[in-house]
Order: C-alpha cells, then sequence, then structure tokens
C-alpha cells in the first residue's frame, strides 16, 4: 500500500514539474520545486529502501504523511514571484564595494583565528567546542567572507568576473579544507540566486540535463573524498601534526584514495544516498525505544528564545541543536564524539506533539521557506542579501531541528546588519522595494 501511494504521488511531481516547466526554466530555486525535490528523499526510500520495508505500520505512514503534507501545503503557499528592478541592486557609492572588500578581509582574519584555535564547530578542525552563545557567533565569523563576496556579486555595478570567479573558487576550497561535504551546495545556491536575481538567464531542457548531471557527479565525487580526506586529518589532529605542508599532504592521499579505491567509490555512493534518505532518518527515530520514552512537549524550541543567555549564568542551558541527541540515543554513536546526526524538521516535531507535531513543525519550516523567498527575494536592497544568505539554511533545514534554524535566521541577520550601516546604504522605498 505505501509503495503504491507513493508511486501516485511521484507521479504527481512529475506532472507538477511538466506543467510548470516553463516557470522552473526561469525560477528553479523556487520553493514550489525544490519542495517537491525534498519529498523524493521520504518517498523514493518507501519505494527502494529494504531497511523501510521492515518498519512498522506507523512508521511508514509517518514518513508517507510528512510527503504529503509538503505537497498539500504547496498548494496553499505557491505564488509565482517577481524580481526586483536591477537598480535595486547597484549601490551609488563605490565606497560600498570597498566596505565590503575589508570585511572579506576581516573574514578571512577571523578564519585564521578558528582555525588555530580549534573553534571551527561543525568540521573535524574542531578541538575546542564550547557550547554558549559566543562560540556560535565566532562560528558564524567563519561566513563573513562569503557574506561580503555574495554583497559584492550582488550590488556590484561591474561584473568584475575574473575576481569573483577566483573568490568563489577559494570559498569551494575552503569549505572542502574544512571537510564540507556540500561545500559546493554552499556556494553555487547563493550564486546561482543572485545571478537569477540580476539578470534574465532562463534554463532550458539540456541546460538544465547537463548542469545537473555535472552537479551531481561534483557532489558525488566529492562525498568520497571528503571521507577520505577526514581520516586523514584526523590522524594528523591526534599527532598534533597539522601544517601547511601536512595539510597538503593529505589533500594528495585523499584524492588518491577517492580517485583509485573501488571500496571508496561504494562508501561515496552510500554517504551520498544516506544523506539524502530523509525518511530513513525519521523511521529510525520512530522505530527507536529513545523516542518512545521521551517527549518534548515543544521544549526544543526554548533556544530560540535563550541562545543568547550565557552559560554562566545557566549552566544548564539545553543545547541549540537535537542532533547529538539523535546520534547518541537514536543510532548509538559513541558518547564521546562531537558529531551529530539529522533529527529532521519531522522528527523533531514528532519528538514535540506526535503525529500532530510532523504537520505542525513542518508547515512552520515550509511556510518560512516560502515566505523568505516569495517576500524577501523579490524586494531589493537588504531584503535580497538577507533572503539569499538565509535560504540555504532553509534549503537544508529539513535535516536539523526548528530551534536550530530559527537560530541561525538570527545570527545571519545580526552580521548582514552592519554591512549596511558600514556602507551607508540608503535605506528609502525607492532602494527596499520593487
Amino acid at each position: 500500500m505505501f509503495v503504491a501511494l507513493s508511486c501516485l504521488l511521484l507521479g504527481y511531481i512529475a506532472l507538477f514539474f511538466l506543467w510548470h516547466k516553463n516557470y522552473f526554466y526561469q525560477d528553479p530555486l523556487h520553493p514550489a520545486f525544490v519542495t517537491k525535490v525534498i519529498t523524493l528523499t521520504l518517498f523514493l526510500p518507501l519505494v527502494f529502501s529494504t531497511e523501510i520495508a521492515s518498519f512498522s505500520f506507523e512508521s511508514k505512514l509517518a514518513i508517507l504523511f510528512s510527503g504529503f503534507a509538503i505537497l498539500f501545503f504547496d498548494l496553499f503557499l505557491f505564488r509565482k514571484r517577481k524580481v526586483a528592478s536591477e537598480n535595486n541592486f547597484n549601490f551609488k557609492s563605490h565606497k560600498t564595494f570597498i566596505v565590503f572588500s575589508i570585511i572579506f578581509v576581516f573574514g578571512w582574519l577571523g578564519r585564521m583565528y578558528l582555525v588555530s584555535n580549534g573553534y571551527l564547530e561543525g568540521t573535524h578542525l574542531a578541538t575546542n567546542i564550547e557550547t554558549h552563545a559566543a562560540s556560535n557567533l565566532r562560528t558564524q565569523i567563519g561566513y563573513l567572507s562569503f557574506y561580503s563576496i555574495i554583497g559584492m556579486l550582488l550590488f556590484s555595478e561591474k561584473s568584475r568576473s575574473f575576481l569573483f570567479a577566483g573568490l568563489l573558487l577559494i570559498e569551494i576550497l575552503w569549505w572542502y579544507f574544512t571537510g564540507t561535504k556540500l561545500a559546493l551546495f554552499n556556494v553555487a545556491v547563493p550564486v546561482i540566486l543572485v545571478l537569477f536575481a540580476k539578470t534574465d538567464f532562463k534554463l532550458n531542457f539540456f541546460k538544465t540535463l547537463f548542469l545537473g548531471l555535472v552537479f551531481i557527479g561534483l557532489t558525488g565525487s566529492a562525498f568520497g573524498f571528503i571521507q577520505a580526506y577526514r581520516v586523514e586529518m584526523a590522524y594528523l589532529i591526534v599527532e598534533g601534526d597539522v601544517s601547511p605542508e601536512t595539510t597538503v599532504i593529505a589533500v594528495g592521499d585523499a584524492a588518491i584514495a577517492t580517485l583509485e579505491g573501488e571500496e571508496t567509490s561504494r562508501l561515496q555512493e552510500g554517504a551520498l544516498l544516506e544523506r539524502v534518505n530523509n525518511g530513513g532518518f525519521l523511521g529510525r527515530l520512530i522505530e527507536s525505544d529513545a523516542s518512545s520514552k521521551e517527549v518534548w512537549y515543544g521544549s526544543s524550541l526554548a533556544p530560540i528564545f535563550t541562545w543568547f543567555v550565557p552559560r554562566y549564568f545557566w549552566p544548564d542551558k539545553p543545547p541549540q541543536s537535537t542532533g547529538r541527541w539523535y546520534a547518541t540515543k537514536i543510532l548509538g554513536w559513541d558518547e564521546n564524539s562531537k558529531s551529530e546526526a539529522s533529527i529532521t524538521i519531522w522528527g523533531d516535531g514528532y519528538m514535540n506533539f506526535g503525529g500532530l507535531g510532523i504537520l505542525i513543525f513542518g508547515f512552520i519550516w515550509q511556510f518560512g521557506f516560502y515566505y523568505v523567498y516569495q517576500e524577501f527575494y523579490r524586494r531589493g536592497g537588504f531584503y535580497t542579501f538577507y533572503s539569499i544568505l538565509l535560504y540555504p539554511q532553509f534549503l537544508f533545514g529539513v535535516e536539523q531541528n526548528l530551534a536550530l534554524l530559527f537560530i541561525e535566521a538570527q545570527f545571519i541577520l545580526i552580521l548582514t546588519i552592519p554591512f549596511f550601516i558600514l556602507a551607508k546604504a540608503k535605506w528609502t522605498r525607492n532602494t527596499l522595494m520593487a
């Protein structure tokens, strides 16, 4: 039954893309299309995963219900956006470009500080993790350089194509250096949003097919490389032998292992498929004994309003992310490991309010995703800049708990407002509204 229903819903998704294909070519990152792709990470495992086939009726129903809810809410949230006029993306002062350039330099200085002190949270280079608000803000400093590049790319009056291409390549290499498997997504998604906001660029069938295959190929290769690279770097960190020379050697060894190792290729394929298996993550949660012993009743949302309270005054302050809890309690990972796993938005909702929580949390995420895109992205000025930086958080927000998503939105806002204060942007209706 679940396989048949999933196939019917997959057919509906295919028809939706065919019916709106012309609009998709103009606006491929609209949430109406992206959320349809996200439902595939729920429906496809129901059809093909032998693990999910062994799950209980309740787990399968929850997975199917989560995907169906996305398609249902799409019917009410989908509106074709209007792009702001080009004038809304041009600052009148050359000084603005200089300000963004200075922020770029300070961002890289911040990165060097984070790496040298082990504060690069969420990466294999994090050796000195602290769990208070200051550590979270320090982590966001690592994004300053990229934010400044997106600002320059969005608001610059001149193309500076070679400059931006070089800077973006450096960004991709940086995220690979930190061991981020989705480095290409982190850079490409905001850049594509800028491209569609400022130009009349349109896709067609062949462009979509070619770019899609290239993107999937590069991302798949990155998973295998990063897997091997993390192992090499972990050894260097344990030995206390991290230096530019040893890092270059680690990169080379990881690349060779990726190209030559058949076992690495199998791990690479498995890691990529597991990363997009949201149905499996949700099902494992519901199947576990831990989920039946705990009910959070909304307590996981408290950090949205309390993250800024110093842990010095509140030693037992709850963590912002529940990914660590999921990794240890559901997947049985080592308690001493710093790694986290994907609880998913729906899993977070289930732990708070059961089946109703899946519906509520899923809707809040989806409504926020649509609102940021349809109301902010089309306005121009600061609104567009903020929405472009926030878009990846919603795109990958399905992998984490709801509180962490909105905390990250606050962090980005805190960091981006000074960009415009320093640049003395004109906060008028003409510059902010389309």
